[in-house]
């Protein structure tokens, strides 16, 4: 596995909401939170979802995703672009169900709602701040007193 894979699961890991945005039937993006269920080696992403969710029928209508994950306190972000499927096999449901999911589907695991996306992702894209807050803003201020563009963190671009 790439540094830029290792770096693009650590980071979605790390906030586990991120917000998928679809293309409705107007052609309008439209952006909701979801709970990342897992994120395999490759970069692929898991998420629950209810079968009639406004989500599954923007990705039947247009595919194309970007789901974006954003640690705020830390200045980590991260932009995942691909292709979303819904997933309704039982076995796979079965596979990656846990606890956490019951808050969404109480019926657990046989709930006729309950479904899978699968996110397979294109490419990524992250800022990494690897500073703590008090040296960004340490660092915000010099710029701002020197005149000098301000540099914060890795910004790195991920072919997955």
């Amino acid at each position: 596995m790439s540094e830029g894979i290792k770096k693009v699961k650590e980071l979605a890991n790390a906030t586990r909401i991120g917000m998928l945005t679809t293309t409705n039937a107007n052609g309008h993006l439209h952006s909701r939170p979801m709970a990342l269920n897992e994120i395999e080696d490759d970069g692929t992403m898991w998420f629950f979802t209810a079968k009639s969710s406004d989500k599954v029928n923007e990705i039947q209508q247009d595919s194309e995703v970007n789901v974006s994950f954003a640690n705020v306190s830390d200045a980590d972000y991260l932009a995942i672009a691909g292709t979303a499927n819904l997933v309704t096999a039982q076995s796979e449901i079965d596979d990656k169900f846990n606890h956490f999911v019951k808050a969404w589907f109480p019926e657990g695991k046989d709930s006729s709602e309950i479904s899978l996306l699968k996110i397979t992702p294109h490419h990524a894209e992250y800022w990494d701040s690897n500073d703590s807050k008090l040296a960004r803003l340490f660092n915000i201020g010099k710029a701002l007193i020197t005149g000098k563009k301000h540099q914060d963190g890795i910004h790195a671009k991920v072919a997955l």
